[in-house]
């Protein structure tokens, strides 16, 4: 925590360097109740510290086109300590819209955060399975911007909402599914992938996790529900060019 604490020497403790922060002190000093940073006060010299993510001598503002953390390079950084992650990471639609420079999509900031990383267990996290649909997906999925312009459907957070399985979330279930629980956390690929978890091939499976001896005629069931009747998208009625996941690559 050393190192840390040496950083915010500067970065909160002298104004005239702290007022160049983008987001300001309260950002830079979040890093000490992140994930990472409750690790470095618990004695675990593993987790990452400032140095390990921004560099050192080489750092760069992450709007640099090099720079550790910029959206096309940031997944790199964390691959350095989350290997497993990143691997299922790199196959998915996000990673590989990213990698032809579509700067819209998704990278492992977006949905955990930068210096305020939390577990997905910690109630206060992003990612935590009572927000992550709301907090994290619906940021592009309900976006009226994002959606215009890849031709997505506008209501999918909506339409999951209006679910049972939302309204559970509502009420405060952590056990009913979330998003990530059907498209996965990070190996997200299009319902037209043979090997997506939405497939339709791979629906019973994937049902199977929460719903033992699902069946084919399980899976026809409507996951997003649109209340005024109208045929919202599901995984097994989204097409290569409808689907919300291929038309950011």
């Amino acid at each position: 925590m050393a190192q840390t604490k040496q950083c915010e020497s500067c970065h909160v403790g002298k104004p005239n360097v702290a007022q160049q922060a983008l987001r300001g002190t309260k950002f830079v000093g979040s890093f000490e109740q992140s994930a990472h940073g409750a690790a470095l006060t618990a004695g675990k010299v593993e987790a990452a510290n400032c140095v390990d993510c921004h560099g050192a001598h080489e750092m760069n503002r992450a709007m640099v086109g090099n720079a550790r953390l910029s959206k096309l390079h940031v997944a790199e950084t964390c691959a350095k300590c989350h290997a497993d992650k990143a691997r299922d990471f790199n196959i998915s639609v996000h990673a590989q819209a990213l990698l032809k420079g579509n700067v819209d999509s998704a990278s492992c900031t977006d949905c955990h955060g930068e210096h305020d990383i939390r577990g997905p267990k910690d109630p206060a996290s992003r990612v935590n399975a009572n927000r992550v649909a709301q907090e994290v997906c619906a940021n592009c999925h309900a976006s009226l911007r994002l959606t215009q312009k890849y031709g997505l459907p506008s209501n999918s957070f909506q339409t999951f909402a209006d679910s049972y399985h939302g309204l559970a979330v509502r009420g405060g279930s952590v056990e009913v599914v979330n998003c990530a629980s059907c498209h996965s956390s990070h190996a997200i690929k299009s319902s037209a992938d043979p090997t997506s978890t939405i497939n339709k091939a791979n629906l019973v499976k994937t049902c199977g996790q929460c719903h033992p001896g699902a069946n084919t005629r399980f899976t026809i069931g409507k996951v997003h529900v649109n209340p005024e009747g109208a045929r919202a998208p599901t995984a097994t009625t989204r097409s290569s060019t409808s689907s919300p996941r291929s038309t950011l690559s």
